[in-house]
């Protein structure tokens, strides 16, 4: 009997200890921030470009260039839906003396990683909207698209006895041969923005071709593109581009609409620079500091090696012969360039450390298009200068320390 009792006080005791444990669990759970795991994937899928064979062609590169349609992938969770924001890397797989190249650049190296849109796609589309350049040799070659474990092979080759095939071809509707000034400070010396652009695309009969995938890109220009609702032809064959916006540049560049199968067609835009009021340049005149001068600021942060140091607003007053201010006139701030620091006006940073600013009613020019700052300095500490300037006046310094 007593052996019983104590059987049952020690089951009693461990009954007890495994609710405590189990309470604790629950307790800590509930403690715990609340996230969300993401779905598993479950495929990934080539959804485009596979299979080309192209001849390379041009005289840019010797023996010339094969340029690629668009590589495309697609990942979808255990339900089917297309997982976004997931990093797809590609790699090309190259063989002998073959040299393949994913951006302008160059400096991938051969492999690059893109995100899933919102429809779980990753396209590798950044050579131009192209998918690769290859040159220095002919065969064929493979690129490999992963994510964690899962993995599809790209077959591609360069032959020189192929020659593109297009089952689709595109014609221009409008928006050919726009003209648009350089306006506004950022980035620096402005953005051209054009208008809508419109393709037509037609079978090899001339009846138009709905649903047709048209990919989009400037050549050798540096732009952003307005937001399409659109990846495709609609019901009528036609694709629009809303705008193009284009900087760091003037002159005639190129806008190329392609597809897997679809001959390329191009628009011709030119950016110009705005035309100016003629400047009279006041003799006598003379830069008067008003803020800014004379500074201290330490560098901080980790975004670049030893931080940034971010300096407050610098203004100076430009006053003629008798003392009244002379309004709208062009005054020039210069920085310097110097191999071991960096003074950087713009966010930009494709003013090269110095930029005019215009004055204003008062006339005051204020040098502040740093996010409110006038400048950010990184790269070294010590003592500089800020050289500004109106016309052939020099004579105002600027002057400002940043520490360590």
């Amino acid at each position: 009997m007593g052996m019983a009792k104590g059987h049952r006080a020690r089951r009693d005791e461990g009954i007890t200890m495994r609710r405590s444990a189990l309470l604790w669990g629950v307790l800590l759970l509930l403690a715990m921030p609340a996230f969300s795991l993401p779905l598993a994937a479950q495929t990934l899928t080539i959804a485009g470009g596979d299979m080309q064979r192209l001849p390379r062609q041009g005289s840019q590169v010797g023996g010339g260039i094969a340029r690629f349609a668009p590589l495309s992938v697609l990942m979808r969770d255990a339900k089917g839906k297309g997982i976004s924001n997931a990093p797809i890397t590609f790699h090309c797989n190259k063989v002998g003396q073959m040299s393949c190249q994913l951006t302008p650049s160059g400096s991938e190296n051969g492999t690059l990683t893109v995100h899933t849109d919102g429809n779980g796609v990753a396209t590798l589309n950044q050579m131009g909207g192209r998918s690769l350049n290859l040159y220095y040799a002919d065969g064929a070659f493979t690129m490999a698209a992963t994510y964690r474990n899962l993995g599809v092979t790209f077959h591609l080759a360069v032959d020189p006895k192929s020659g593109p095939q297009y089952v689709y071809l595109a014609k221009i509707v409008s928006g050919d041969r726009q003209t648009k000034p350089r306006l506004g400070e950022e980035p620096y010396g402005g953005t051209a923005n054009f208008g809508p652009m419109t393709i037509e695309v037609t079978d090899r009969n001339g009846r138009p071709a709905p649903n047709v995938r048209v990919w989009y890109g400037c050549v050798h220009a540096a732009c952003n593109y307005g937001n399409t609702p659109q990846y495709q032809t609609d019901g009528n064959g036609r694709f629009t581009l809303p705008s193009v916006s284009e900087y760091y540049g003037t002159g005639w560049f190129t806008v190329r609409f392609d597809g897997e199968v679809l001959q390329p067609a191009e628009f011709h835009l030119q950016a110009v620079d705005p035309s100016h009021a003629t400047v009279i340049w006041v003799k006598g005149a003379r830069l008067v500091a008003v803020s800014g001068d004379n500074q201290r600021q330490p560098r901080a942060g980790n975004q670049v090696g030893g931080g940034i140091a971010r300096l407050d607003p610098m203004a100076v007053r430009l006053v003629g012969p008798n003392g009244a201010p002379i309004a709208n006139a062009p005054v020039h701030f210069n920085c310097g360039l110097d191999r071991n620091w960096s003074c950087q006006l713009t966010p930009s940073g494709a003013e090269h450390g110095q930029m005019s600013i215009n004055t204003d009613g008062n006339g005051v020019a204020t040098l502040n298009r740093m996010g409110g700052k006038s400048l950010s300095f990184y790269y070294a500490a010590g003592s500089h200068t800020m050289q500004v300037s109106y016309g052939n006046i020099t004579a105002l310094t600027l002057h400002f320390t940043v520490t360590k």
